[in-house]
């Protein structure tokens, strides 16, 4: 009899085991499910937020002294930081000023700012659109000149007053 209740008392504590391993189990699946499928996707995002978070006093400080608008103050505030970002003597950078005087005719026709604005997109797209084309070439600086051009003029025939009829 007494081998009986020695066993029993090993098939309660095998079955607690493997109950508490069966749990522990499920709280590690559920975790990689969490992290793989709802934080992974959101980490760009939350990465995003903290950062606009730690440069929003700046941006406010930008905002006072020059007396602008936020959305201006913190597309300035971005751009500073793009171009830390990016080391200017790298070989795509410099290709990228090179080949950029396609935008030339959005400065002559609406300005310098204009053609400071699209020269900053400029650069951002043909960093990010080269692995269409295998790399950073000609062809890649006039497919981001066009994207440029597709949005940005839009953008400056709609903010820009229209001219007085005489």
């Amino acid at each position: 009899m007494r081998g009986k209740e020695v066993q029993f008392v090993y098939m309660s504590q095998l079955s607690v085991f493997l109950q508490r391993t069966i749990t522990a189990l499920l709280w590690l699946g559920g975790a990689v499910v969490f992290f793989k499928c709802l934080l992974s996707p959101l980490l760009p995002f939350l990465l995003a937020l903290a950062l606009s978070a730690m440069v929003e006093p700046t941006v406010q400080k930008l905002r006072r002294g020059m007396g602008v608008r936020r959305s201006f103050a913190a597309a300035l505030v971005t751009t500073a930081l793009l171009l830390v970002a990016v080391p200017v003597t790298s070989p795509g950078v410099l290709l990228a000023t090179l080949l950029c005087t396609c935008l030339a005719p959005v400065a002559g026709q609406f300005g310098w700012g204009w053609g400071l604005a699209a020269g900053f997109i400029h650069m951002t797209i043909v960093q990010n659109t080269s692995i269409l084309h295998g790399g950073m070439n000609l062809y890649n600086n006039g497919f981001a000149a066009g994207l440029v051009c597709i949005l940005l003029i839009p953008i400056i025939k709609s903010i820009s007053p229209e001219p007085e009829e005489d």
